[in-house]
């Protein structure tokens, strides 16, 4: 399966003091250097309900908000 994320080598990911978890550098980083890419899909708000629907456990709680 292809990696539709990526994290530069330049970078690691480590706790933050600000909050929680930071993307933090561990090289210098040229100018509109790419260091992170989030991957995923886009999808509509019915689609994901549909989705949810689907692989909900019965009795478990949602991750709705």
């Amino acid at each position: 399966m292809m990696r539709v994320s990526y994290l530069s080598p330049k970078t690691e990911v480590r706790e933050s003091k600000i909050h929680g978890r930071g993307l933090f550098a561990t090289a210098d980083i040229a100018k509109d250097e790419i260091v992170a890419v989030k991957g995923g899909r886009i999808v509509d708000r019915k689609t994901l309900r549909e989705k949810n629907h689907a692989t909900a456990r019965p009795g478990g709680n949602s991750d709705r908000r």
